[in-house]
């Protein structure tokens, strides 16, 4: 009975464990790592949004400390957000001035990229 229940438990934790780490927000780049990505290169990095016009985002680079911290960097980027970009966490309503985000996005040009998902950290997370 003892061996049944602890493969029990195995069985759960095996199955519980990716459902875990696919909640993590992904680690994202720094500043510095971003300004050397390739073009085409999927990235994922943390920003606090300066403006928002139609379809294009400006925001302000942002370095992670620690998951609940991040320190601004001075370093702006422009992204392009399609009307069918995921929000996680959030609305597309949540991507204004002031929110912080970690995004995935594919680089398209020096201090540019597309959004491909947006997650909202505002709550959650202070800059520094």
């Amino acid at each position: 009975m003892k061996t049944l229940i602890a493969a029990s438990i195995a069985a759960l934790l095996a199955t519980a464990s990716p459902a875990v780490a696919q909640m993590q927000p992904p680690t994202p780049l720094s500043a510095s790592e971003f300004a050397s990505a390739a073009v085409g290169s999927r990235v994922s990095i943390a920003v606090r949004v300066d403006a928002r016009a139609r379809s294009t985002v400006r925001a302000e680079l942002l370095d992670r400390e620690t998951d609940e911290r991040y320190r601004a960097t001075g370093a702006r980027v422009e992204l392009y957000q399609s009307d069918g970009t995921p929000v996680v966490m959030g609305t597309p309503a949540d991507v204004k001035p002031g929110a912080v985000a970690i995004v995935t996005a594919v680089v398209t040009g020096k201090r540019r990229a597309d959004l491909k998902r947006i997650i909202i950290l505002t709550p959650y997370v202070s800059v520094h």
